[in-house]
Formats: C-alpha cells, structure tokens, sequence
C-alpha cells in the first residue's frame, strides 16, 4: 500500500514531465532521421565524385561525348544530394549547439564547411567536362592549321574557364575556413579537397598560361619572326650545347608560313669575309677551344643564363646578314626526341631518313659529323658539305607539330611545359609582355637571382670538341656541414666515368675520330654559388689544385676549373667553400637551411646525393626536396628540373 500511494504522487507531481518526453522522443527521432537522410546524401555524393574522380579532368579531352555526358550526369545526381546535406548543415540545432564547445565546434565547423565545398566542386566540375563537352564536339577545318584551330578553341573557352578559375577561388575561400586538426572522415574529406585544389589549380594555371602566351607568340595579332637554335647536347654547353646551326622562321596566324636554315659555319664565313671582326671570347673558352678565333654562334651558349645566349646569338647572327627577329628560341635533341615520342617519326627529305626516337642521336652525330672541319675553328673553303641537319630536323618536327590532331592538342601543351620545366626549351622575346609571361612561366631559364638561402648551379662545359656528352656517366655529390654560428660549408664533388672504350667498339673507326678524336673528354666546369660564398680549396683526384677561375656573375659567386677524362676512366674535381650567415634562426626557435639548386640546360637528370651534418648538439626536425620529406640525414634525388632542399634543425 505504501508503494502504491508514493508511485501515485510521484506520478501525479511529474505527470507534466511524460508530454515533455514524447515531444523529445519525436525530436530525436526526427533528428536521427535528418541525420540518417544527411549521411546518406553526403556518402552517395562522396561516391558519386571520387568515382569520377581521376577522370573528371579537362586535360584529358580524348573522352567521348557519351563519356563526358554520364560525368555530367553523376555530377548533376551528386549536385542535388549535396544541396540536401548543405540545408541540413546550416539550419541544423545540434551543430550549432555544438559550435561553442572547444575541439567538437571545429568538428561542426568543418563539417559545414567541407559540404559546401563538395557543393561547390560539383558546380566546377560541370563547368569544366562542359568545356570537354565541347572539345568532343568541335569538328576540324581541313583547310586550317592544327595549331590554328588549337588557339580558336582555347579562345573560345575563355568565359568558361574564367568561370571555373571563380570556382577556383571560391574553393580556396572554403579550404582557408576549415579549422585544424579534423579527425576521422572529416581529415580524410580534407585530404581529397586538397587533391581536388591541386588538380584544378594545375588546370587553370595551364589554361591561363596558354591562352596568355601561344596566341602572341604565333603570330595571331601580327607577324613574329624568332630566331631557332638547335642545340646539340652531345657537345654540351651550360646554355644547353653547341649550335652548329640555325634558323629564322616567320609565323602569321597561327601560320609557319616561313623558315629559313643555315649552318652557323656559312654565316661564320660570310661574317669573316665581309669585316674580319675579331671578338674575344671568354678566357676559359679561348684557352680550351677557339685558341686564336673569334668567338662566334656555335659558342653562344658559354654561360647557363639563357637571355645572354639569345642576346648573344641575335648579335652573331646579324652580324652574317641574318634578318632581325622578336625573340629566340633554343630546344635540344632531348625536345625532339620527345615530340618524335609523341607525334610519330618524322621524314627529314633533304637528307632522305626518317627520324625516330631510337635513332635521333646516331643519326645527329653520323649527319652532322665533317672530317675536314678544324675542332674549335671556323669550316673551311674545302667543298665539303657543311651540314644542318638539326636545322632540318626541326623544321620536319615543327611541321607535324602543326598537322598534329586534336586529340594530341593537349598532350603537346603538356609537353611544352615539362620541357621548359627541364630547360630543354627555352624561349626569350624582344616584347616586353611576352618576356614577363616566359620568365614568370620559366621558359627563359634564366639564373635564378632572387632565390632564399643559398645556391648552387654546376655548369659543365665540353672544351676539346667531341660529342662524348652522349655517352658520359656523371654524378653529383654534397657533402653539407653547418656550422654554430650560421655558416654552411660544402664540398661539392663531380664526377664523370668515360666507356668510350665500349662505345667504340663495332663502330666505323672514322667515324669515331670525326666525332670522338681520341676520346679524352676535357670538362670545364663551373659552380655558381651565394655571392658571399669564399672558396676554400679545388681538388683533383683528390688532392689540392687550386682554380682558374674566381669570378662574380649576375650576383653569384663563381668558381671554375679545368679537368680531363680519359678513355675507360672516370675523373673528378672537388669544390670547398662555405658561405656565411646563410643559416636562418627564426621566432619559433628552429634553424633553418636553404638551397636552391639550379639544373643545367641540355642535360637529362644528373644523379646528386646531399650528406649534411649539423651542429653539435642539433636535433634534425625535418629535410624535404621540392616540399617533400626525406628521412635521414641523406638525400638522394636527382636534377632532372630545379630542386629545392630545406634542413630544419633545433639547437638542444
């Protein structure tokens, strides 16, 4: 009775609670189903985008139109869910409940965020497969260029890549918002909107550069006439290597509508006969290869700052007769071989082969080889043919770049750009706004003046006139020390193996001497460094030699030495200097070491370890290359383009 009476009171003095509770439980209820619906919306757009994810890419126009329609059509599904999951995350009690509270408000914060942002590369997405939808549909102009009709296409686009670049930024906005340190999916929903900012920056980073600079430089609001250096690479020099030829050619709307070959031994004559004009070339170069004449073209590419070449090239060239141009440009066999890669063999008709990416190298050395040519010395009145093949091989290779179909349109623009990345091509204009647009885009391949911390550039130049630049196995190495008080020293070692022995064996002896005389290869090498680098020793085999050369060059420090490498042999030089101050301390306690390192032109990918010891005492937090970690206190890359390396320590 007792219990009965007590339920009963309790019942009746909280019988106002019962109606509260349903209420709840219908909240809750409604809630869970908001949620449920959420999540659903939310997993079913994840999936629809990281489906397409890989393929939703305008750089890759050889899908079909019903390819590029069914993305549109995912996105399109993905679009609708995530307005759902948008409503839900803006007008939803627990988030917002949520955002006061330390660690769950960022959690809610980015949760919000995150959706919008899916909302919002959706609506990117369909703005870029529209510009794929419409590549599927353009239909060719048998009459026109393929690069004319690439430039009216990339125009056309403009107003709706500009609305994918606004896309861009809004993206941007969102991923500057989202809070630090989001855990579980919402870090990994971080990590693919990361992906996704890369990817379409890439895109409009590519389109922009190419709208900017490919209408102007072929002549689509009026002539352009260049300068063409093909720069033979076996024969290396740090612009890239000799030129043993050239060409002018005109382009007019989009147009090469003309080109015009010579070997630079012509124009060398020719300029000799009319004026006997001497120029002094630089030091090291008269001294291991012109001896008692003049520098001229085939040599213009002496120092690793392009503008210089092209400068001097112009000079040389109009000094032959040659007609003034806007601009110049240098590409090497390894631009060629990868166009020949890409397009296909090509027919050179004056000298009746066909070229391929498996012999483009023995048949440069066989067709552009002259035995009675004096190495270092002007050609001679002797009859004997004074070949341009490069010359040749460009305008063949320059042909089927402008017949090449759409479908390779992109591939090419893609090409371009990695090789201006690995200084294969480069490119330097008379107008100043084109000028702006090569160097921001790092087409001139000029030397880097600007860069934080220190610097190194190995330049080696081929000074006995052979083509054994083709078959040399060379390395690099740095051994890093920093110092206490912010000074690094390194040793920088380079070394070149010589199998001419191997090379040689099968081949037509003649052509061996004409190309390799005896197979020593002389190597005059230059390291530019930090202007207020102070050398310390040049080794040769190890033991001290001391150097030719000390020089300051367009504000860099620079050191060079001679060395020979004889057949079957392998050499090397050392260089130690340090370079003070070049240590950085900064408010959070870490030091910070910088290096710049620069890639010489011509080359392919020169192998380089970096071995760094630190202070005593110091505890390395972090090495990266390009922004990439490293583990250890060993880097092993390689310069196949620039790099850049950072070692952040901290002082125990």
């Amino acid at each position: 009775m007792f219990f009965d009476k007590a339920f009963r009171n309790l019942r009746r003095r909280y019988r106002w609670l019962l109606p509260i509770l349903a209420v709840l439980a219908v909240l809750l209820a409604a809630e869970a189903y908001r949620a449920y619906a959420f999540y659903t919306d939310v997993s079913a757009s994840k999936e629809a985008l990281l489906s397409i994810k890989d393929d939703l890419d305008v750089t890759k126009l050889q899908d079909s139109e019903a390819d590029v329609m069914a993305k549109q059509e995912l996105l399109r599904s993905a679009g609708e869910r995530l307005k759902s999951a948008e409503s839900f995350v803006r007008t939803d009690p627990v988030l917002f409940l949520l955002e006061p509270l330390p660690f769950l408000g960022d959690q809610a914060q980015g949760l919000k965020t995150l959706v919008i942002a899916a909302e919002e590369s959706v609506q990117t997405g369909l703005r870029a497969t529209d510009v794929a939808l419409a590549f599927t549909r353009y239909e060719r102009d048998p009459n026109r260029t393929s690069i004319e009709e690439a430039l009216t296409f990339l125009t056309s686009q403009e107003a709706a890549m500009s609305e994918i670049e606004a896309g861009l930024r809004r993206l941007q906005a969102s991923r500057a918002e989202l809070p630090a340190g989001l855990k579980g999916p919402l870090g990994s929903a971080t990590a693919d909107l990361d992906g996704a900012l890369e990817k379409l920056e890439g895109l409009v980073e590519g389109y922009s550069r190419a709208n900017a600079l490919l209408p102007d430089l072929l002549g689509y609001n009026g002539m352009r006439r260049y300068l063409v250096l093909p720069q033979n690479d076996t024969e290396l020099l740090p612009s890239g290597g000799l030129i043993s030829s050239y060409g002018i050619v005109t382009f007019d709307g989009g147009r090469l509508v003309g080109m015009e070959l010579e070997y630079f031994g012509t124009l060398f004559n020719r300029w000799q006969d009319q004026t006997g004009e001497y120029i002094e070339p630089p030091g090291p170069l008269k001294n291991y290869l012109k001896r008692d004449y003049s520098w001229g073209l085939g040599e213009a590419g002496w120092y690793p700052h392009f503008p210089t070449t092209a400068e001097l090239a112009s000079s040389f060239v109009a000094k032959g007769g040659a007609p003034s141009t806007d601009g110049t440009i240098a590409i090497d066999l390894k631009f060629m071989k990868a166009l020949l890669e890409l397009l296909g063999p090509v027919v050179v008709p004056d000298y009746s082969v066909t070229v391929t990416p498996e012999n483009i190298e023995e048949l440069t050395l066989e067709l552009t080889r002259d035995d009675t040519y004096v190495p270092g010395a002007p050609a001679v009145a002797t009859g004997a043919p004074k070949k341009a093949f490069l010359s040749y091989l460009a305008s063949s290779v320059l042909n089927r770049v402008f017949a090449a179909p759409k479908e390779q349109w992109v591939d090419l623009l893609r090409l371009l750009d990695r090789m201006g990345r690995e200084r294969h091509l480069q490119l330097h204009f008379n107008d100043e706004r084109l000028q702006s647009l090569s160097n921001e885009y790092g087409f001139d391949c000029s030397m880097i003046g600007d860069s934080k911390g220190d610097y190194l550039l190995i330049a080696d130049s081929s000074v006995n006139s052979t083509k054994l630049n083709l078959i040399l196995d060379t390395k690099a190495r740095i051994d890093l020390q920093l110092m206490p008080d912010g000074q690094a020293r390194t040793l920088l070692t380079y070394e070149i193996g010589n199998p001419f022995p191997d090379w040689q064996e099968g081949r037509d002896p003649q052509l061996v001497r004409s190309l390799m005389l005896d197979g020593v290869y002389g190597c005059y090498l230059r390291v530019y460094a930090s202007e207020q680098a102070r050398l310390l020793d040049v080794r040769l085999a190890g033991k001290s030699a001391g150097a030719e050369q000390v020089d300051v060059e367009r504000g860099r420090k620079v050191f060079g030495r001679f060395f020979p490498v004889l057949p079957g042999a392998s050499a090397s030089v050392q260089f130690f200097y340090e370079t003070p101050s070049i240590v950085e301390e900064g408010p959070d306690g870490l030091f910070r070491y910088r290096v710049y390192v620069q890639k010489e032109a011509g080359t392919e990918a020169l192998p380089l370890e970096v071995h760094m010891v630190l202070p005593k005492g110091a505890r390395l937090e972090s090495a990266r290359v390009d922004g990439e970690a490293v583990e250890g206190m060993s880097i092993v890359t390689d310069l196949r383009t620039d790099r850049e390396i950072e070692i952040v320590y901290r002082m125990s």
